[in-house]
């Protein structure tokens, strides 16, 4: 499936068109739609024994396409699904003394239309704030099921103070960091990741045989 755009006055101007965007592969019916809410364009998608949302950012400049798997209710006697999530712990705590504050109320919010997994209730998140409540503990944990790197932004709001968490900016840092041959022939990555994770310690493996800097 690809997108292209143009204003809908300039429509005979081959050059006022927008370059072809390759967003989905594998797509045997489409619907499109708009979101009449936000603004945002959204196609629904079938095809290779699964359904699709794409969602365009409404705020995007970049023609930045989202994909999303619809999950469907699964029959009784349906084996669990693995699948690779992206997962954001938040704990709130107390800025004199940093204990937990316990059932505090949190604001969560996105850019664009994100489904997404809080504490294992189901939510969709928007730009729009929802309210959610942090355990006991002051903990609340974000699962989001991205199809590739691009996990939605997420905006976290509490009386006066707010945090905004990009999934990336962590990976997009490390990447920086490996500034020489030497660092990034010595990246690790894990060896054994399992789908829920792993509690005991982490076994690594280099990204490369090469463990001395070559000499050109």
């Amino acid at each position: 499936m690809y997108y292209l755009a143009c204003p809908t006055d300039q429509l005979e101007d081959s050059g006022a068109w927008s370059a072809l965007l390759a967003i989905l592969s594998q797509v045997e019916r489409l619907s499109p739609y708009f979101n009449r809410t936000d603004g945002g364009n959204k196609i629904f998608t079938a095809g290779n024994g699964k359904l699709w949302r794409v969602i365009q950012d409404p705020a995007a400049t970049e023609n930045i396409w989202h994909a999303q798997e619809i999950t469907l209710a699964a029959a009784p006697e349906a084996e669990p699904t693995n699948f690779k999530s992206d997962t954001t712990s938040i704990h709130v705590l107390q800025f004199d003394k940093d204990l937990p504050i316990a059932n505090v109320i949190v604001d969560l919010s996105v850019k664009t239309r994100t489904p997404v997994y809080i504490d294992g209730l189901y939510y969709v998140l928007s730009s729009t704030l929802i309210q959610v409540m942090a355990e006991t503990t002051g903990f609340l944990t974000v699962i989001e099921a991205p199809d590739d790197l691009h996990a939605a932004t997420l905006t976290i709001s509490l009386d006066n103070t707010s945090l905004r968490i990009s999934p990336m900016d962590h990976t997009f840092a490390k990447i920086a960091s490996r500034d020489s041959a030497y660092k990034t022939r010595d990246t690790q990555f894990p060896s054994q990741t399992v789908a829920g994770g792993i509690m005991d310690h982490q076994i690594t493996e280099p990204s490369s045989s090469l463990r001395q800097p070559m000499t050109l």
